[in-house]
Order: structure tokens, then C-alpha cells, then sequence
């Protein structure tokens, strides 16, 4: 049987950075919920991790049982920021 690896640090680091992607309305709500404890968002998630994956293991998976019968086999839609617009293709002058 394999050992489990842990993820390589930076010397000197006890921890491992991970990258978390949301929308900008859950950031907002994770910010202020954040600013309300006067904790940093990271420790606010890295304690909600730790806290859903402690109630997982103990308890199994927490979803509603509503959320599992209604599985979409389509990806979810997934709005574009609202960062740079798209380039505009310039019109061809047609050939002679």
C-alpha cells in the first residue's frame, strides 16, 4: 500500500497555499462575515474546511437528499466576469 504524500511547503512553512475560486456575491458575504469575527478570509475558510470535512468523516455527507436526486448531466453555467470586454474583430475589405 502507497503512504500518502502531504503537499511540498516552502521551507520554513507550515502551511500550503490553495487557490479558491467564487462569485463576486460570495466573496462579498465571505468578506463581511470575515470583518463581523475581525478574523482574515483565509483563516475563515481554512476553518470551514476543517469543519466540513471533520462533520464528512464523521457523519457522511451533509447535502439535503434533495440535492442529490436532482443531478444535471449538463455543466453549469458559468457567468463571464465583468473584466475586459471581448476584442472586436475588424471588418475585411473584400478582394479585387
Amino acid at each position: 500500500m502507497e503512504e500518502k504524500q502531504m503537499p511540498k511547503t516552502t521551507p520554513g512553512r507550515k502551511t500550503t497555499a490553495i487557490l479558491v475560486t467564487m462569485l463576486p456575491e460570495e466573496r462579498a458575504r465571505l468578506e463581511s462575515h470575515a470583518q463581523e469575527y475581525g478574523r482574515p478570509v483565509q483563516w475563515v475558510v481554512r476553518d470551514a474546511v476543517r469543519a466540513y470535512v471533520d462533520t464528512v468523516e464523521t457523519k457522511g455527507d451533509p447535502r439535503p437528499e434533495k440535492l442529490l436526486l436532482n443531478v444535471s448531466h449538463e455543466p453549469p453555467t458559468i457567468r463571464r466576469s465583468p473584466g475586459r470586454p471581448p476584442k472586436q474583430r475588424k471588418e475585411r475589405k473584400a478582394a479585387k
